[in-house]
């Protein structure tokens, strides 16, 4: 039986578990098989992990809302943020996300400040989902995917 848990309770995953690190070695073997999906106010969009391997950091308007889609390619997680107005430069730096502007440095897969004078701000997290292309397609057929060069 699976714990109960509280408003605002994480649940930690393993990350050396054996499904967390088959699912890493598949995306890096063929990462055009897999895309980060997410819908945005009614707007539905995938990102293919080619891409996000690319481009781990991306500015977007998702149904009028602007976002920032994050990669982190050591553990080829993915996220989605509303950006608000921060803009954030195109390449992590030390696996982190810097906001151009002021230089802070914010968490990759948190959105949350770590230093600088943005230090202890939370970017707002959007719902995003890792899926094979293939089973978002059924699901989202209408989906527009943003493909590697």
């Amino acid at each position: 039986m699976a714990p109960k848990l509280l408003p605002g309770q994480i649940i930690k995953i393993k990350s050396g578990s054996p499904t967390a690190n088959r699912f890493g070695k598949d995306c890096y073997k063929s990462p055009q098989e897999f895309v980060y999906g997410v819908k945005v106010d009614g707007q539905v969009k995938a990102y293919s992990f080619a891409y996000l391997l690319q481009r781990p950091v991306t500015h977007e308007e998702i149904g009028g809302v602007p976002v920032l889609v994050t990669f982190d390619p050591s553990s080829t997680a993915a996220m989605i943020f509303r950006s608000g107005t921060y803009r954030f430069k195109e390449a992590l730096e030390d696996g982190q996300l810097v906001e151009a502007e002021s230089g802070s440095r914010f968490d990759t897969l948190s959105g949350l400040g770590t230093a600088g004078n943005l230090k202890g701000t939370q970017l707002e997290q959007l719902p995003g989902l890792a899926s094979y292309r293939k089973a978002w397609m059924v699901f989202h057929p209408e989906c527009t995917v943003v493909e590697a060069e």
